[in-house]
Protein backbone atom coordinates (compact mmCIF):
# COMPACT_ATOMS: atom_id res chain seq x y z
CA UNK A 1 0.00 0.00 0.00
CA UNK A 2 1.75 3.57 -1.14
CA UNK A 3 1.97 5.85 2.28
CA UNK A 4 -0.18 8.61 2.41
CA UNK A 5 1.03 12.25 2.25
CA UNK A 6 -0.28 15.71 2.08
CA UNK A 7 1.66 18.83 0.53
CA UNK A 8 0.85 22.34 0.43
CA UNK A 9 2.45 25.34 -0.64
CA UNK A 10 2.09 29.05 -0.74
CA UNK A 11 3.37 31.85 -3.37
CA UNK A 12 3.89 34.86 -2.99
CA UNK A 13 3.85 36.81 -6.17
CA UNK A 14 1.85 39.31 -8.38
CA UNK A 15 -0.24 37.54 -11.01
CA UNK A 16 -2.36 37.81 -14.31
CA UNK A 17 -5.17 34.73 -14.12
CA UNK A 18 -6.66 35.38 -17.51
CA UNK A 19 -9.37 31.94 -19.00
CA UNK A 20 -6.10 30.29 -20.72
CA UNK A 21 -4.30 30.35 -17.56
CA UNK A 22 -7.52 29.33 -15.48
CA UNK A 23 -8.04 26.46 -18.25
CA UNK A 24 -4.58 25.40 -17.62
CA UNK A 25 -5.53 24.60 -13.92
CA UNK A 26 -8.32 23.22 -14.42
CA UNK A 27 -6.94 21.19 -16.57
CA UNK A 28 -4.78 19.34 -14.05
CA UNK A 29 -7.30 19.05 -11.67
CA UNK A 30 -9.48 17.29 -14.47
CA UNK A 31 -6.87 14.46 -14.14
CA UNK A 32 -8.55 13.61 -10.99
CA UNK A 33 -12.00 14.55 -11.41
CA UNK A 34 -14.19 16.28 -13.85
CA UNK A 35 -16.57 17.57 -11.24
CA UNK A 36 -14.89 20.10 -9.99
CA UNK A 37 -15.81 22.61 -7.11
CA UNK A 38 -15.35 26.05 -8.22
CA UNK A 39 -16.13 29.47 -6.15
CA UNK A 40 -15.55 33.44 -6.19
CA UNK A 41 -15.64 36.20 -3.66
CA UNK A 42 -16.33 39.42 -5.23
CA UNK A 43 -15.52 43.27 -3.47
CA UNK A 44 -18.73 43.15 -2.53
CA UNK A 45 -18.81 40.39 -0.18
CA UNK A 46 -20.83 37.88 -1.90
CA UNK A 47 -20.02 34.32 -2.77
CA UNK A 48 -20.90 32.40 -5.92
CA UNK A 49 -20.44 28.49 -6.65
CA UNK A 50 -20.32 27.33 -10.55
CA UNK A 51 -21.28 24.12 -11.63
CA UNK A 52 -18.87 24.00 -14.35
CA UNK A 53 -15.44 26.11 -15.62
CA UNK A 54 -17.20 28.07 -18.36
CA UNK A 55 -19.86 29.55 -16.14
CA UNK A 56 -17.03 31.22 -14.39
CA UNK A 57 -15.31 32.21 -17.84
CA UNK A 58 -19.17 34.08 -18.41
CA UNK A 59 -19.03 35.75 -15.34
CA UNK A 60 -19.65 39.42 -15.89
CA UNK A 61 -16.76 40.70 -13.63
CA UNK A 62 -17.85 44.12 -13.42
CA UNK A 63 -16.17 46.91 -11.49
CA UNK A 64 -19.13 47.43 -8.82
CA UNK A 65 -18.70 43.22 -8.42
CA UNK A 66 -15.25 42.11 -9.11
CA UNK A 67 -13.33 39.24 -8.71
CA UNK A 68 -11.29 38.75 -5.23
CA UNK A 69 -10.81 35.12 -5.08
CA UNK A 70 -10.56 32.07 -7.18
CA UNK A 71 -11.22 28.53 -5.46
CA UNK A 72 -10.82 25.25 -7.11
CA UNK A 73 -11.44 21.73 -5.41
CA UNK A 74 -11.71 17.98 -6.19
CA UNK A 75 -14.12 16.26 -4.36
CA UNK A 76 -13.78 15.27 -0.91
CA UNK A 77 -13.21 11.40 -1.20
CA UNK A 78 -11.37 11.62 -4.81
CA UNK A 79 -7.79 10.57 -4.33
CA UNK A 80 -5.63 12.66 -4.83
CA UNK A 81 -7.58 15.86 -3.12
CA UNK A 82 -6.30 18.97 -4.13
CA UNK A 83 -7.37 22.84 -3.76
CA UNK A 84 -6.22 26.02 -5.28
CA UNK A 85 -7.00 29.00 -4.22
CA UNK A 86 -5.86 32.67 -5.69
CA UNK A 87 -6.23 35.72 -3.79
CA UNK A 88 -6.07 39.85 -3.51
CA UNK A 89 -4.09 40.06 -0.43
CA UNK A 90 -0.96 40.51 -0.19
CA UNK A 91 -0.80 40.23 3.77
CA UNK A 92 -1.26 36.38 2.83
CA UNK A 93 -0.06 34.25 0.33
CA UNK A 94 -1.81 34.99 -2.63
CA UNK A 95 -1.46 31.98 -4.65
CA UNK A 96 -1.64 28.90 -2.84
CA UNK A 97 -2.74 24.75 -3.28
CA UNK A 98 -2.71 21.62 -1.11
CA UNK A 99 -2.68 18.11 -2.46
CA UNK A 100 -3.24 15.22 -0.51
CA UNK A 101 -2.52 11.47 -1.32
CA UNK A 102 -0.30 8.63 -1.67
CA UNK A 103 3.38 10.28 -2.60
CA UNK A 104 4.26 9.95 -6.05
CA UNK A 105 0.72 11.14 -7.08
CA UNK A 106 0.96 13.96 -4.74
CA UNK A 107 4.75 14.97 -6.04
CA UNK A 108 3.86 14.51 -9.44
CA UNK A 109 0.92 17.21 -8.99
CA UNK A 110 2.87 19.38 -7.08
CA UNK A 111 4.87 19.68 -10.19
CA UNK A 112 2.26 20.26 -12.31
CA UNK A 113 0.91 22.95 -10.35
CA UNK A 114 4.61 24.70 -9.52
CA UNK A 115 5.29 24.81 -13.55
CA UNK A 116 1.32 26.30 -13.96
CA UNK A 117 1.30 28.81 -11.55
CA UNK A 118 5.16 30.15 -12.24
CA UNK A 119 3.73 31.11 -15.95
CA UNK A 120 1.10 33.46 -13.94
CA UNK A 121 3.72 35.83 -12.17
CA UNK A 122 4.41 39.21 -13.16
CA UNK A 123 7.34 41.00 -13.61
CA UNK A 124 6.10 43.86 -10.47
CA UNK A 125 6.24 41.54 -8.33
CA UNK A 126 9.02 42.88 -6.27
CA UNK A 127 6.79 46.70 -6.46
CA UNK A 128 3.45 45.06 -5.53
CA UNK A 129 4.71 43.53 -2.01
CA UNK A 130 7.31 47.18 -1.15
CA UNK A 131 5.86 49.11 2.16
CA UNK A 132 6.61 52.48 1.07
CA UNK A 133 5.92 54.14 4.69
CA UNK A 134 8.22 51.40 6.17
CA UNK A 135 10.41 51.94 3.66
CA UNK A 136 10.73 55.51 4.09
CA UNK A 137 10.53 55.85 8.33
CA UNK A 138 13.11 53.23 7.97
CA UNK A 139 15.39 55.63 6.10
CA UNK A 140 14.47 58.42 8.23
CA UNK A 141 14.74 56.60 11.54
CA UNK A 142 18.54 55.39 10.37
CA UNK A 143 19.14 58.90 10.16
CA UNK A 144 17.89 60.27 13.27
CA UNK A 145 19.95 57.25 14.96
CA UNK A 146 23.07 59.00 12.79
CA UNK A 147 22.55 62.38 14.10
CA UNK A 148 22.06 61.53 17.71
CA UNK A 149 25.36 59.31 17.94
CA UNK A 150 27.28 62.52 15.95
CA UNK A 151 25.81 64.81 19.22
CA UNK A 152 26.43 62.23 21.42
CA UNK A 153 30.10 62.03 20.45
CA UNK A 154 30.70 65.89 19.57
CA UNK A 155 29.49 66.44 23.40
CA UNK A 156 31.95 63.73 24.83
CA UNK A 157 34.76 65.68 23.18
CA UNK A 158 36.89 66.91 26.15
CA UNK A 159 38.24 69.84 23.83
CA UNK A 160 34.76 71.54 23.47
CA UNK A 161 34.18 74.25 26.04
CA UNK A 162 30.80 74.61 27.98
CA UNK A 163 29.12 77.30 25.25
CA UNK A 164 29.83 75.03 21.94
CA UNK A 165 28.22 72.23 24.44
CA UNK A 166 25.40 74.29 25.17
CA UNK A 167 24.81 75.54 21.37
CA UNK A 168 25.29 71.89 20.36
CA UNK A 169 22.61 70.07 22.12
CA UNK A 170 20.08 73.12 21.00
CA UNK A 171 21.12 72.63 17.39
CA UNK A 172 20.54 69.06 18.18
CA UNK A 173 16.71 69.69 19.92
CA UNK A 174 15.79 71.80 16.88
CA UNK A 175 17.08 68.78 14.45
CA UNK A 176 15.50 66.32 16.45
CA UNK A 177 12.05 68.36 16.06
CA UNK A 178 12.44 68.68 12.50
CA UNK A 179 12.79 64.82 12.27
CA UNK A 180 9.31 64.08 14.33
CA UNK A 181 7.93 66.53 11.49
CA UNK A 182 9.48 64.77 9.15
CA UNK A 183 8.45 61.77 10.14
CA UNK A 184 4.91 62.57 9.69
CA UNK A 185 5.72 64.05 6.74
CA UNK A 186 6.78 60.94 5.79
CA UNK A 187 4.00 58.62 7.17
CA UNK A 188 2.21 60.61 4.49
CA UNK A 189 3.67 60.10 1.28
CA UNK A 190 4.05 56.63 2.40
CA UNK A 191 0.72 56.04 2.61
CA UNK A 192 0.24 58.05 -0.38
CA UNK A 193 2.86 55.92 -2.22
CA UNK A 194 1.05 52.45 -1.15
CA UNK A 195 -2.39 53.55 -1.77
CA UNK A 196 -0.75 54.74 -5.74
CA UNK A 197 1.15 50.75 -5.60
CA UNK A 198 -2.18 48.88 -5.09
CA UNK A 199 -4.07 50.92 -7.74
CA UNK A 200 -0.94 50.56 -10.38
CA UNK A 201 0.44 47.25 -8.89
CA UNK A 202 -2.44 45.21 -8.30
CA UNK A 203 -1.45 41.76 -6.36
CA UNK A 204 -4.32 39.96 -8.35
CA UNK A 205 -4.93 40.76 -12.03
CA UNK A 206 -8.59 38.40 -12.65
CA UNK A 207 -8.68 39.08 -16.58
CA UNK A 208 -11.38 37.61 -17.03
CA UNK A 209 -14.71 39.07 -19.15
CA UNK A 210 -14.35 42.92 -18.36
CA UNK A 211 -11.34 42.60 -15.94
CA UNK A 212 -9.55 42.08 -19.42
CA UNK A 213 -9.91 45.57 -20.11
CA UNK A 214 -8.93 46.94 -16.23
CA UNK A 215 -6.01 45.06 -16.77
CA UNK A 216 -5.00 46.67 -20.50
CA UNK A 217 -5.77 49.74 -18.82
CA UNK A 218 -3.38 49.66 -15.73
CA UNK A 219 -0.84 48.49 -18.40
CA UNK A 220 -0.98 51.27 -20.36
CA UNK A 221 -0.70 53.49 -17.60
CA UNK A 222 2.23 51.71 -15.87
CA UNK A 223 4.18 51.96 -19.89
CA UNK A 224 3.45 55.74 -20.28
CA UNK A 225 4.74 56.57 -16.65
CA UNK A 226 8.06 53.81 -16.70
CA UNK A 227 8.62 55.86 -20.43
CA UNK A 228 7.79 58.89 -18.70
CA UNK A 229 10.21 58.27 -15.88
CA UNK A 230 12.79 57.04 -18.15
CA UNK A 231 12.99 60.19 -20.64
CA UNK A 232 12.83 62.29 -17.12
CA UNK A 233 15.75 60.67 -16.19
CA UNK A 234 17.43 61.11 -19.61
CA UNK A 235 16.37 64.84 -19.99
CA UNK A 236 18.35 65.00 -16.66
CA UNK A 237 21.43 63.50 -17.70
CA UNK A 238 21.44 66.04 -20.95
CA UNK A 239 20.72 69.16 -18.94
CA UNK A 240 23.74 68.54 -16.62
CA UNK A 241 26.33 67.75 -19.17
CA UNK A 242 25.09 70.85 -21.14
CA UNK A 243 25.76 73.26 -18.46
CA UNK A 244 29.03 71.73 -17.69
Amino acid sequence: MPSETSKSKAFKIAYFLDPKGFERIVKILNDVSKDLEISIGCNDGSSIKFSSPNELLEFTNSESRCIQTVTLATPWGKKPHIYVRFRSTKYSSPVEYEISGDDKTVFYYSGKLDECVSTFRLWYTPIAFLDFTNLLLGFAFAAFIGIVLWAFFSLLRSDLSQSMKEEITQRDIFIQLGLWLAYGSLFVIGAAANLFRNRLFPIANFSISDGLNRFNSLEFWRRTLGVGFILSIIASLVATLLVK
